[in-house]
């Protein structure tokens, strides 16, 4: 039976090993970040979409948000933060949760104190980066 939740709950990935506490198959579930907020002290790997502008060329650029970072944008709250550097260059980003949507992609607001999309064409936002 599925659950029914509202549109804007905000979920975030929660992977769960056989013989931890739940003692189940390897698998992975929706859930508030809410409900595992205080045990959630690691920063969280974001990475925007591939850029294929030529030049610089093909890449991509990881950003980490803190604990503090994540309550605010579960909130509906905007977070600035600094990518990684790629292809010889960063991005100074404001990021907020899509409209509606749960934590595992965030809108990029602003690129660079510019529009959405950065000057080396990174569309479509972030996402949370599983390896």
């Amino acid at each position: 039976m599925q659950a029914m939740l509202p549109k804007d709950f905000p979920f975030f990935v929660r992977k769960f090993k056989p013989n931890s506490y739940w003692q189940y198959e390897d698998y992975t579930i929706l859930m508030p970040f809410s409900m595992f907020q205080e045990n959630h002290l690691n920063e969280t790997d974001y990475v925007l979409r591939t850029a294929f502008e030529q030049p610089p060329g093909v890449h991509f650029h990881h950003f980490y948000l803190t604990h503090d970072q994540m309550v605010t944008l579960e909130k509906g709250g905007t977070v600035a933060v600094t990518t990684t550097v790629d292809a010889g260059h960063s991005h100074d980003l404001v990021v907020r949760r899509k409209y509606g949507g749960n934590l595992l992609w965030l809108e990029v607001i602003t690129c660079d104190g510019g529009h959405q999309d950065c000057w080396d064409k990174h569309t479509g936002g972030a996402h949370l980066f599983w390896s």
